[in-house]
């Protein structure tokens, strides 16, 4: 057996070719059917997940894998696959774009998957899905994919030959098929966008670029925000770095049951609690929440102020109807319009968690990555001046502005506040989290990035 440092090499059993493989096929066809769906979308991938319920759980749980495992590596597959092609990626049929990703997916990324069984249902999916000729294609691209895997190494070091690995190591490759600039080589073997791995890397340092775009790469845990909790012994929750946070190790069930018996304890990232927990000293008599979103932050103002009337809306009609169901006795839901009527110029606290282009929550968020560009942060940055605006008219003469995103970029961030100051507002306090946790770290490591400001009149 190979030590922790020294390279582990591919077994060759896995790159011979094998006879059909039956087992896991329902699985895989699964992931294949959500994958083709999203193809002529890409980048501006919908909401989706595969249709599992006809697979027992270890077929859904694969499904899934499979699944998120191209959601999340979606350009570093299309750069190792289009290294194999003879013609651009985009211009395959998307049955055979689904089948070439969800392939080079089990490949590459997931642990004892045989290739032959990877290979040999692609080919064949692409053959029912596509046309006969489709399979010899997929057959052949996949093929050479297996013969580009060499052996793993310890930890990723950013060379042209290496596809980082979630487990913190990485795939070393017969070839250097990544790309030779720097930032665009992060950003094919992570799978984000050339661009916003560019920007990270010249308005903060190529270290911060190439730790976030690796962040990316981490299966986010669920976090629990124990802050109000009166009793801390349950079985499911381990500890996590941040004191009032805890990690939940168990199934999606056992979390619904947990959450439904102890009103104390909510879903939330440990960057994410700093926003409210900034303001905790205060005695907020009327508190907007204006963009309540699936009330996170309402139920934590709730538990943080319990004395306060909390007033929480959000411009989504399904968001709404969410709120209804979940916030506490001393949360009122409200339409947007109402808000004048209700508390202009009286609000002691007016928490705005914007929408924003969610850079500090990509390893959540995995679409998000695919999306970010200049067009969809100017008008990203556009709404939230207009938040900040309806903030303003909402907030008293002595109140705050509680200003948040899970943004890493400064437009969204110290550029909004500093536009507020130049209006005659000023900052009392300011947090940035960048995101922590690189691959083959323990979860309690883990957390988003965030921003947040404290904002009160001069």
């Amino acid at each position: 057996m190979p030590s922790p440092h020294e390279s582990k090499p591919i077994e060759e059993a896995r790159t011979t070719p094998g006879p059909p493989h039956p087992a896991h096929d329902a699985a895989r066809d699964a992931a294949m059917r959500a994958i083709v769906e999203l193809v002529p979308h890409f980048p501006e991938l919908p909401p989706s997940r595969p249709q599992t319920d006809h697979l027992d759980a270890l077929d859904a749980a694969f499904a899934h894998a499979i699944y998120e495992s191209v959601l999340r590596r979606w350009l570093t597959l299309r750069c190792v696959v289009g290294s194999r092609l003879r013609q651009p990626f985009e211009s395959l049929d998307p049955p055979v774009q689904a089948a070439l990703l969800a392939g080079a997916a089990q490949m590459l990324l997931l642990d004892k998957v045989p290739v032959h069984a990877a290979v040999d249902t692609s080919v064949n999916w692409a053959k029912q899905n596509a046309n006969p000729k489709a399979g010899a294609l997929v057959n052949a691209v996949l093929r050479g994919v297996g013969r580009l895997m060499l052996e793993r190494v310890p930890e990723w070091s950013n060379r042209q030959d290496e596809i980082p690995l979630s487990s913190g190591e990485a795939l070393r490759l017969a070839e250097p098929i990544l790309p030779f600039d720097p930032a665009e080589r992060v950003a094919a073997a992570t799978s984000h966008r050339t661009a916003l791995v560019r920007r990270w890397a010249e308005r903060f340092e190529p270290r911060k670029a190439r730790l976030w775009a690796h962040h990316g790469l981490v299966a986010a845990p669920t976090l629990i925000n124990a802050r109000h909790a009166s009793d801390l012994d349950e079985p499911l929750l381990i500890r996590h770095e941040d004191p009032f946070h805890r990690v939940f190790t168990g199934t999606r069930a056992q979390l619904s049951e947990l959450l439904s018996r102890r009103q104390d304890l909510f879903v939330q990232d440990a960057a994410a609690a700093r926003a409210v927990d900034s303001v905790m000293k205060l005695s907020p008599r009327l508190i907007v929440d204006a963009c309540a979103g699936q009330g996170t932050k309402t139920r934590q103002l709730a538990l943080t102020f319990p004395n306060a009337r909390i007033l929480a809306t959000d411009v989504d009609e399904q968001r709404l109807i969410t709120l209804r169901a979940s916030v506490g006795k001393n949360v009122q839901v409200v339409r947007p319009e109402a808000l004048d009527g209700l508390c202009a110029g009286k609000a002691d606290l007016v928490l705005l968690d914007v929408p924003c282009s969610n850079s500090g929550v990509m390893a959540r968020r995995l679409e998000a990555r695919y999306r970010f560009d200049r067009a969809q942060l100017e008008r990203l940055t556009a709404i939230q001046r207009d938040i900040l605006a309806l903030g303003e008219r909402w907030c008293a003469p002595d109140g705050r502005i509680l200003y948040s995103t899970c943004s890493l970029e400064p437009e969204e961030n110290t550029d909004q506040v500093a536009t507020m100051c130049a209006y005659g507002w000023r900052i009392e306090t300011e947090c940035f989290c960048a995101p922590t946790g690189q691959p083959g770290e323990p979860p309690t490591r883990y957390r988003d990035g965030a921003f947040s400001a404290v904002l009160r009149r001069s």
